[in-house]
């Protein structure tokens, strides 16, 4: 019994020791795997946590480079934009006579070119010099024009006539303004104000990059418009943040210490990145201190999460299962513990190879990045590439992996020590490098290269994960930069005037090389006036200093020593700025007037030699009023001082000078500067005289001008050898210039068709010849001999010309017969040349067929046929019209417009030379002996008209002449019943509305329509005709006047569109051609009438757009 007891005894104790070693197993190996999950938890949330702001700051590199690129690249060209308008002499000399009609034809092609290729909304205005809008481009001129606050940029440029950018409010948007003075020989005429509207680059910015816009502006530096205009969304900064429609996402920006940092915001559930971007262009105006965005990022955020919560479910999992299998499969997991941790190293080692293709996460990390990606083992051999790597590199997946990495897409430190792999293998953990390397394009790509070790589960280096960032981008941004600082450089170097800058302790920053080169060095920078000069001069430009800082901005004259010890005397302009750091600085600029200094010591020592001079030497007072003259002038223009005293200098001016200019010298000779030239004047006699003369300013001691020299020499004799002799010389040049063109030119275009006619008859005399091939050699033999012909009589016509023999038989002309002619003549020819793909067009100004002026009907034709065949031979694709019109000084108006190859503006006269074309190779490509158009200008002289002629290169060219309008008396026969049949309408059930302002126009519409039976409705203004259409919608057709009181005809056909977009409105208006064509096009209209308005094509356009219903 003692002994089963004693055994019972044993086997509890045997049991309670297994449950204790069991119950200490499985608590060891689960703390043990506890802290492994909370390992790999902490890792795997580190990593995810780490991809989340790579991601984020790979989407803020990307957005900054192409904010900043975008901004850039807008203000740069919208400011080349404004130049061409600035530096047009046409639009300025319109602009100067408030030739607001004529500005706004020059101006509204190219505007309209802009308005079409432009992304943006912009506008362009020219206001005078009171502030008045003279011109606004997007609606006209004449209509609501306003005038600008003296407050507003515009204001601002012409109270300082120096150019004004930034930002301002207009219409309740936003603008980027740019005022740039307008001169004209000197002379302030006004301004041209270009504005950007803000929220069209906010919205393209904002669509391209998927991401939400701000400006930000600093209070203190913005002007109160602005501030007052805008909603601050900041949080009680000094900062205003303003965004389209006052977007509530930029209130939860955190902003501290007047600052903005990048950070993230969660809003309605949402989650966003935002930062800003600094600008550092011609942006930067009126506070604007740069740019800041909001980037959505919650799908980044969930998956973050989701992250969190499967690492979580999995830890719990293995946990769980790991619990389960070991309370209840201890004992085989006892005995199979040594056998699995035997094979757990190489399971491990195959499963971080498994890792990169079997979690998707990863792989989505591997194959989205936008870098280039490559895995490559200890061996150089390459696992794993990415779709970025086979994009950039241009070498497919399937190429690359598994091949060495320094024969696919290498850098230049293979099989080098510096090496990636090499350094990482020695120990290195990071490996980063700028390079370049080139693609299988042969395109290289500069980029920043990142290596990091590829370890095992041990810690052992597998390999290595190299990264590699794209920078063209940024290198073609710091190049530019590099490039546009360079070229700061070399102006700030090559200027004939001494620049410096100074911070706010008077320490020398900066100095140009002029100033190195003469009072100092290039060791100057960083030393203070006491370092760089005597106390003498050190107290005063201490002194200067410091009143600059304070706000004072001088300009002086001074003495300072150069480097040898001479004084020198320098006009000097010193202001304050703010540098990049925010503190103020001293600007600076000096002139040296030393030589003018001498100059003015000079005259006067030479004083009393003036009255002695065998020159006639004559001082005015600032009007031109002759204050003193010497013994010469009355020697040589037979006026004594005393009749003179007091006159204008203008009393010696001749007839053959206007009277303009001595004013546009004495605009001249105001402003400091000299002006030489020759004059032909008159004696006191009545004699003509010419004199050389030269015109100086005298300057006071404070450099104000008092009075002006003239000093002035007989010339006379000498200008009547020069005459004879240049005279002589020029037809001497003239003769053998023209015999030179005309032979090389007539040589080569007679010997070209006779060669031709030369070559074709002998092959004509080949038997063997098939017959269609002799017929096509016959055509071309009459062609050739047809331009040969056509050569002959150009010259007979041209030599008539020249000898005035040329007859004009002035009798009627059928001009519509005409045009119709010389339209079947080119329509056949065109088709004939395969080259050629023109399509031709005519318009004739008056529909009736016989209409009839007195002109040489010959000669007209012989115009037109030169002018159309000069258009189809510079034309290869595109259209080409030609025509007439009726003007009101009482003159026919002929055209040809083509698309063709243009003319340069200032080729437009020497086309009209005889054997000149607009380019000398012109004629080499396409043939000519360029007297076609002078024989046309000739002719059309003959006639009674002019021609001139408007191009652009590459677009085509505009030809237009002029014939006086001499119609011929109607001889009227009985018409035929067909005829009266033709002209009778009955419009007795139609309702017409006439918008017209003038009693008179309205009553001959009236009567003109009365034999119609229509119903007629008047309306005196836009407005009338808007409220009468909205009234009756029985109105079948409006005739539509443009300039009406109230309200234009423009704005009124817009709105009765509106009510009835069906409604035909035909515009009748004294415009030309192409403006009513713009105005069709803009306004919807259905047709248009030239004014004076005839009584048959009035009633042509109505039944024309009733029979069109």
């Amino acid at each position: 019994m003692l002994v089963l007891l004693n055994t019972v005894k044993n086997y509890k104790q045997l049991m309670d020791f297994e449950k204790r070693f069991k119950f200490k197993t499985i608590l060891a190996v689960m703390s043990v795997l506890l802290v492994l999950c909370a390992i790999y938890f902490y890792l795997n949330i580190n990593n995810q946590k780490n991809y989340l702001n790579w991601q984020i700051q790979k989407d803020n590199e990307v957005i900054q480079v192409e904010l900043k690129n975008v901004l850039y690249n807008t203000n740069t060209i919208y400011r080349e934009k404004i130049q061409f308008f600035l530096n047009n002499p046409e639009i300025k000399a319109d602009f100067s006579k408030n030739n607001t009609d004529d500005l706004y034809k020059k101006v509204f092609p190219f505007y309209s070119v802009l308005k079409s290729e432009d992304p943006y909304y912009f506008i362009i205005n020219f206001y005078t010099a009171d502030n008045n809008l003279a011109l606004n481009t997007e609606i006209g001129p004449g209509m609501y024009m306003k005038s600008a606050s003296s407050e507003s940029f515009v204001g601002r440029v012409n109270k300082s006539n120096k150019k004004v950018s930034g930002f301002e409010f207009c219409e309740g948007n936003l603008f980027y303004k740019i005022v740039e003075p307008m001169f004209l020989n000197g002379r302030y005429i006004g301004c041209i104000e270009f504005g950007l509207r803000e929220n069209e680059v906010v919205d393209q910015i904002s669509n391209k990059f998927t991401i939400h816009v701000a400006s930000i502006f600093n209070k203190n530096q913005t002007s109160a418009s602005i501030v007052s205009s805008i909603s601050d969304q900041g949080s009680g900064s000094n900062l205003l943040i303003h965004s389209q429609y006052n977007n509530p996402l930029f209130s939860q920006i955190k902003i501290i210490d007047n600052k903005i940092q990048p950070g993230k915001v969660k809003f309605n559930d949402k989650h966003y990145y935002y930062d800003i971007v600094d600008i550092q262009n011609s942006f930067k105006y009126d506070g604007f201190t740069g740019v800041v965005f909001i980037k959505e990022i919650t799908q980044l955020e969930n998956q973050f999460q989701v992250t969190v919560y499967k690492s979580l479910l999995i830890i719990i999992l293995i946990l769980s299962s790991v619990f389960l299998i070991l309370h209840f499969s201890f004992n085989i997991i006892l005995h199979k513990f040594f056998d699995l941790h035997d094979s757990v190293d190489k399971r491990l080692a195959e499963k971080s190879k498994e890792i990169l293709k079997t979690n998707a996460e990863l792989n989505q990390i591997f194959n989205t990045t936008g870098n280039s990606m490559r895995l490559i083992d200890n061996d150089h051999n390459i696992l794993r590439v990415n779709r970025t790597f086979t994009t950039m590199s241009g070498i497919s997946k399937e190429n690359a992996e598994g091949k060495k990495c320094y024969d696919i897409f290498p850098g230049p430190h293979c099989h080098t020590s510096e090496c990636p792999l090499n350094r990482i293998k020695n120990g290195e953990e990071h490996v980063e490098q700028d390079i370049k390397k080139k693609n299988a394009h042969n395109v290289i790509i500069p980029g920043i290269i990142t290596s990091v070790a590829f370890k095992g589960h041990n810690g052992e280096v597998l390999g290595i994960i190299e990264d590699f960032k794209d920078i063209s981008k940024r290198v073609e941004i710091e190049e530019a930069l590099k490039r546009t600082e360079q070229q700061f450089s070399f102006f700030m170097d090559n200027i004939p005037v001494g620049v410096f800058i100074k911070d706010e302790e008077s320490r020398m920053v900066y100095i140009n090389k002029y100033l190195q080169n003469s009072i100092l060095s290039e060791n100057s920078i960083g030393k203070l006036p006491q370092e760089l000069f005597s106390e003498k001069y050190a107290t005063r430009i201490i002194q200067e200093d410091h009143n600059t800082i304070a706000g004072e901005i001088l300009v002086l004259e001074e003495e300072l020593p150069d480097r040898t010890g001479n004084l020198n005397s320098f006009l000097t302009h010193k202001f304050r700025f703010r540098g990049t750091d925010n503190n103020w600085h001293i600007g600076g600029v000096s002139l040296d007037i030393t030589n003018k200094k001498k100059t003015e010591l000079q005259l006067k020592l030479l004083s009393n030699a003036i009255q002695h001079s065998p020159t006639c030497v004559v001082i005015t007072n600032l009007k031109g009023e002759i204050e003193y003259v010497n013994p010469s002038f009355t020697q040589i223009t037979g006026y004594s001082a005393n009749d003179v005293a007091g006159k204008e200098i203008s009393i010696l001016r001749s007839e053959e000078l206007s009277k303009s200019i001595y004013q546009d010298i004495m605009d001249i000779v105001v402003t400091g500067s000299d002006w030489q030239g020759e004059f032909q004047n008159i004696k006191k006699n009545g004699d003509k005289y010419w004199e050389l003369v030269s015109i100086s300013p005298v300057k006071n001691d404070k450099g104000e001008i008092t009075h002006f020299v003239f000093i002035s020499e007989d010339i006379t004799t000498r200008k009547q050898s020069e005459k004879e002799l240049i005279k002589a010389k020029e037809k001497a040049e003239e003769a053998d210039k023209l015999k030179t063109a005309f032979l090389a030119n007539l040589s080569h275009e007679i010997r070209t068709p006779m060669n031709a006619i030369i070559g074709f008859s002998n092959l004509l005399l080949d038997e063997d010849v098939p017959y269609e091939e002799r017929v096509k050699l016959n055509t071309l033999i009459n062609e050739n001999s047809f331009n040969l012909l056509k050569i002959i009589d150009d010259i007979i016509d041209i030599s008539k010309i020249q000898s005035g023999k040329i007859e004009i038989k002035k009798t009627e002309c059928y001009v519509n017969n005409l045009i119709s002619d010389l339209y079947q003549e080119f329509s056949s020819r065109i088709l004939t040349m395969p080259n050629k793909e023109i399509r031709l067009s005519v318009n004739k100004g008056v529909k009736r067929k016989n209409f009839t002026i007195i002109t040489d009907p010959q000669r007209l034709y012989q115009v037109f046929f030169n002018l159309i065949e000069n258009a189809v031979k510079f034309t290869s694709k595109g259209f080409i019209e030609f025509g007439y019109s009726l003007k009101e000084d009482n003159s026919i108006q002929f055209y040809i417009i083509d698309s063709g190859i243009g003319i340069a503006s200032e080729k437009f006269e020497s086309i009209y030379e005889m054997f000149r074309q607009a380019d000398e190779s012109f004629t080499r490509e396409y043939g000519g002996i360029g007297i076609g158009l002078t024989i046309a200008k000739k002719i059309i002289h003959y006639l009674g008209g002019d021609i001139w002629a408007q191009s652009t290169p590459n677009q085509g060219t505009n030809i237009f002449f002029t014939l006086p309008l001499e119609p011929v008396e109607q001889k009227f026969e009985k018409n035929t019943n067909e005829d009266q049949q033709e002209h009778e309408f009955n419009w007795q059930n139609k309702v017409v509305l006439v918008a017209e302002d003038i009693s008179t126009n309205y009553l001959f519409i009236e009567e003109a329509l009365s034999p119609t039976k229509a119903k007629i409705l008047w309306a005196k203004d836009g407005k009338q005709a808007v409220e009468i259409c909205a009234s009756n919608n029985q109105i079948d057709l409006v005739l539509m006047d443009i300039k009406m009181p109230v309200m234009d005809g423009i704005e009124a056909t817009r709105q009765i569109k509106k009510l009835n977009k069906n409604l035909k409105i035909i515009v009748q208006t004294a415009y030309d051609q192409v403006d009513i064509e713009n105005l069709c096009n803009s306004a919807d209209f259905y047709n248009y009438m030239c004014k004076p308005i005839t009584v048959e094509n009035l009633l042509y356009a109505i039944n024309k757009a009733f029979s069109a219903n």
